[in-house]
């Protein structure tokens, strides 16, 4: 009976899922190096890769997602993280 109990709170506590993506510049098109994808909920973020890609695995509940970068408008998305997710965002100039 205990070891059951143990493997469902174990079960339950380990799912997460990853939400990824590309940020790109809504004008030019070209990848944003270093953008700042936090989730507000959890307290967990990244940055984007070179290539302007992002992957971050957090658990599986509502996501506060707030995505900026210097002199672009900052990016926020509400959403229940129920399942691996593909993002590919488009931020906009602030100039």
């Amino acid at each position: 009976m205990y070891l059951s109990l143990l493997l469902l709170t174990l079960l339950l506590s380990a799912q997460k899922h990853t939400i990824s993506g590309y940020i790109s510049s809504s004008s030019s098109g070209e990848k944003l190096i270093g953008a700042s994808v936090y989730d507000e909920s959890s307290g967990l973020g990244t940055v984007t890769n070179t290539y302007g890609f992002f992957s971050l695995t957090l658990p599986e509940d509502t996501v506060f997602l707030r995505v900026s970068y210097v002199g672009f408008g900052t990016r926020r998305m509400v959403f229940i993280n129920e399942k691996d997710t593909s993002l590919n965002l488009e931020m906009s100039s602030v100039l």
